[in-house]
């Protein structure tokens, strides 16, 4: 399969379920997994965001959702953000607490693998910070960071904090998380913006 290889305005939220991995098989618990992936499923559907990937290792299930990288949206540093503050409200229903990070910004797409078995990703410096603010927001036991160029993009609608500037890994300078907070309003009316897609997705090497 020919997939095109771009660079695109991309929002990216990782999600750590706070469930335990499968290092520990007595304590795995599926049918909190299916419960977790299903309302994840859910609130990415409603929003157009796309699941890239689920993993379920040692260090526990981790999923990675996009927005931008297939569906674009002017708007989708605030979707992502609101699925962050959506799913984490959701699962907290189920007794789960989640770690969520958002971050966005450039990033390239396109096709990894090799010519027997390929998947199409995002890659960029934006969907690393995502997965280091998720696990920053783990050890502070369960929340939503985001960076600052979502903070930005989204301070009308979603109020937020800052936390102390914070050292992450691959990082050469402090970063400041920040915390935001919805109001339960907001998450279940929110208002979102159409454009069309080819005005917000710019791409680099056109299909072959």
């Amino acid at each position: 399969r020919s997939w095109t290889v771009g660079i695109v305005q991309a929002s990216v939220l990782f999600i750590h379920f706070g469930i335990r991995g499968i290092m520990d098989h007595d304590a795995l618990d599926l049918a909190k997994i299916h419960t977790a992936v299903v309302t994840v499923q859910e609130h990415v559907h409603t929003l157009q965001g796309a699941i890239h990937r689920f993993t379920v290792d040692d260090k526990g299930c981790v999923m990675k959702v996009v927005f931008g990288a297939h569906l674009p949206h002017e708007d989708q540093p605030y979707r992502a953000l609101l699925t962050a503050l959506q799913v984490r409200a959701a699962l907290s229903l189920h007794g789960i607490q989640p770690a969520l990070g958002v971050a966005s910004g450039e990033a390239l797409t396109g096709p990894v693998g090799s010519v027997a078995r390929q998947e199409f990703t995002v890659h960029g410096d934006r969907i690393i910070l995502a997965a280091r603010l998720m696990q920053h927001a783990s050890k502070l036991g369960g929340m939503v960071l985001c960076d600052d160029e979502t903070h930005r993009a989204t301070a009308n609608e979603i109020r937020g904090g800052k936390l102390r500037p914070t050292t992450l890994k691959g990082k050469p300078a402090p970063v400041v998380p920040r915390r935001p907070v919805a109001s339960s309003e907001l998450l279940e009316k929110p208002m979102l913006n159409e454009l069309p897609a080819d005005t917000y997705c710019d791409s680099a090497i056109e299909r072959q």
